[in-house]
């Protein structure tokens, strides 16, 4: 009896495709700044973003959770939708955030401001959002097409009130 070993070809081959391996190709124009090749991927920019939280009298808030949405607009006729950045910020003693990241780049992004932790920092407050135009700067040496850029963006001073 003679027993066959499976072929791995086939499994390398449906792998590749999987991956996109095959799908890549190239096309002849002459104005195309990649010479031809035609890409896939995710783009990403890099966020730098801080600000500051305070009462109605000017007083730091410590302990505020903050999280970050990027808003898109969809397809024509579609309404405009946002992705949560997966980061839930906590202000510090001075009622300062701050971050730093890798992200899909955005056109804007909505930043919330929630009070968990009720009176034990200094009272109850409202949630608040604020929407943050972003514009991303990138040096001309940088030929990566997947890469937007960074943005550097300071918040305006936040103010909670009170419930």
């Amino acid at each position: 009896m003679k027993i066959r070993k499976p072929r791995r070809l086939g499994f390398f081959t449906l792998l590749l495709t999987l991956l996109g391996i095959g799908s890549c190709s190239e096309v002849n124009n002459e104005d195309d700044p990649f010479k031809g090749m035609l890409m896939y991927g995710t783009p990403t920019a890099h966020y730098s973003v801080k600000g500051k939280v305070v009462d109605e009298k000017g007083n730091p808030i410590p302990n505020i959770d903050i999280s970050l949405y990027g808003i898109y607009q969809g397809s024509p006729g579609t309404p405009y939708g946002s992705d949560p950045f997966g980061v839930l910020l906590k202000t510090d003693e001075k009622g300062t955030y701050f971050f730093d990241r890798q992200h899909f780049p955005y056109p804007q992004v909505k930043i919330q401001f929630d009070d968990s932790d009720g009176p034990a920092n200094g009272g109850d407050f409202e949630s608040n959002t604020t929407l943050v135009d972003i514009k991303f700067e990138k040096s001309k040496q940088d030929k990566n097409p997947w890469y937007s850029g960074s943005a550097k963006v300071d918040v305006p001073t936040v103010k909670l009130k009170k419930k």
